[in-house]
C-alpha cells in the first residue's frame, strides 16, 4: 500500500510574507499605544460621566485590551476651545474648561447647547451656553480600555493613538 505524502513547501511567494507582514501581524502584536493630548482621564468606564481612576499626560504608554463604540452618546460633545462655566443659580464663573475637554448637553436651543460639565476637584458643577460649532460631537465615537500603571480603565479614543 502507496503512503499518501502531503507536498512539502520548498518556496514561500515574497507577497505572502509582504502580506503578513502589513496586515496579520500588528493585528496580532500592535497593542501598545500612547495618549495624545494633556491631563487626559482614565475613566471607570466608556462615558465621561464614569469616575476618573487616573489622569494621564501626552505620551503616556497604555496597553490597549479592547475597545468599545456606543450605539449612542449623544449627549456628551467635546469642546473646541477654552469656555467658561458659571453657576446655574447665581449666574457667578466657577472655572475654564481647556478645549479637549467633554461636557454634558443639557439641552438645544437652536444653535446654541447648553452644556454643564461636574469639576472633580471641587466638586462644582458648572454651566454654559455654547454655539454647536464650538463643539465636537462624539456620538457613537470608540472608546478604548487600556491597561496603566497596573490600572485598567477607559480612554477616550481621540485621545489615544497606536505606536
Amino acid at each position: 500500500m502507496k503512503a499518501f505524502m502531503l507536498p512539502m513547501i520548498t518556496k514561500i511567494h515574497p507577497i505572502s510574507i509582504l502580506f503578513a507582514a502589513l496586515f496579520i501581524l500588528p493585528t496580532i502584536a500592535n497593542n501598545s499605544g500612547y495618549i495624545n493630548a494633556d491631563r487626559v482621564y482614565l475613566r471607570s468606564d466608556h462615558s465621561t460621566k464614569a469616575s476618573v481612576l487616573l489622569m494621564m499626560d501626552r505620551g503616556q504608554s497604555v496597553e490597549i485590551i479592547n475597545n468599545y463604540r456606543p450605539s449612542s452618546n449623544f449627549d456628551e460633545a467635546i469642546l473646541r476651545y477654552q469656555t467658561n462655566f458659571y453657576s446655574q443659580s447665581t449666574g457667578a464663573f466657577l472655572f475654564y474648561l481647556s478645549k479637549g475637554k467633554a461636557v454634558k448637553i443639557v439641552r438645544k436651543d437652536g444653535s446654541d447647547y447648553y452644556v454643564s460639565f461636574r469639576n472633580d476637584q471641587t466638586g462644582a458643577t458648572g454651566y454654559s451656553t455654547i454655539s454647536g460649532d464650538r463643539l465636537e460631537f462624539i456620538g457613537g465615537d470608540v472608546w478604548y480600555y487600556v491597561k496603566v500603571n497596573g490600572i485598567y480603565g477607559w480612554v477616550f479614543g481621540k485621545f489615544v493613538s497606536y505606536y
